[in-house]
């Protein structure tokens, strides 16, 4: 407790928004902000905090789509209700009107043991509600804000009662959200194989650990990053997707192209026309 006690959260300039899949010129009406302890070693499962906020003109709605990076995100939700989000096979909406708010605690990837004991491949593609592995009180702090925004203080109240609860994560759990910062890293990795070796363990291990600690296999969560960097370069413009399909490992464009539309929903030249289009409204 007094360890936890000391955590603070101070807000990032500029918050990271990989994966965040840009739909309509309604997003203008929303807004992310993201929290990082001041002291990260006294919160060794979280990457960080986001908040979303939004305020949307009277009868619109907008549909915001991730791409979800392969991680768990505990997530306090009024309307919805708190729960832990596991990884997803392909992209992820939530329907925003009216005015509101969503805060998540993004765990490292591999984490989720430090609250959930049951195997990850339990939550992909879904969630566990809050109330089925933490006290009621635990989440207080945010759950009982009503009518206006969360503060930081308020975020940080309810970091620091998951911190008095939190469990040790496995020396394998660890390893893979090791294996899974690698895979992020090295933007020219596109084998599981090369994976294993660079890790000295064979493909099957692998399998096993990613599925019991991820629950996504380490074939998904490579391709998972390389869509992110689809992503990028479609927001940038600057590759042919024959070039990009190249680039990021795909045998050829058109095994790209499926890959795209499967996990986020639409194809590549329909995804850099819509982003244009934003840009020419907003």
């Amino acid at each position: 407790m007094e360890k936890a006690d000391k955590i603070t959260l101070v807000e990032r300039e500029l918050p990271i928004t990989r994966g965040v899949v840009v739909d309509d010129p309604t997003r203008k009406h929303l807004s992310i902000r993201q929290f990082v302890p001041s002291q990260p070693d006294l919160v060794p499962w979280l990457e960080h905090v986001w908040m979303v906020a939004w305020d949307m003109p009277d009868g619109q709605q907008h549909m915001q789509r991730t791409v979800p990076f392969p991680l768990f995100n505990l997530v306090v939700d009024q309307c919805r209700g708190s729960a832990l989000f596991g990884c997803t096979r392909s992209y992820f909406e939530y329907p925003l009107q009216g005015s509101g708010w969503v805060v998540g605690f993004r765990f490292k990837s591999a984490f989720q043991g430090a609250f959930h004991d049951g195997p990850a491949v339990e939550l992909t593609d879904g969630f566990a509600p809050a109330t089925s592995f933490l006290a009621p009180d635990i989440l207080q702090p945010l759950e009982g804000v009503n009518g206006r925004l969360p503060t930081r203080e308020d975020i940080a109240a309810s970091l620091r009662n998951l911190c008095d609860v939190a469990k040790p994560v496995s020396d394998v759990a660890r390893r893979v959200n090791q294996m899974t910062a690698f895979i992020e890293a090295h933007g020219d990795l596109f084998r599981v194989a090369d994976l294993a070796t660079e890790f000295s363990l064979t493909e099957r291990t692998l399998q096993r650990q990613f599925e019991a600690h991820l629950g996504m296999t380490p074939k998904a969560v490579i391709e998972r990053f390389r869509i992110h960097n689809a992503l990028a370069n479609c927001a940038s413009g600057e590759e042919t997707f024959s070039d990009l399909a190249l680039q990021l490992g795909y045998f050829d464009q058109s095994h790209f192209i499926n890959a795209f539309k499967r996990i986020v929903g639409c194809s590549p030249a329909d995804y850099a026309k819509r982003l244009r289009e934003t840009d020419s409204v907003g």
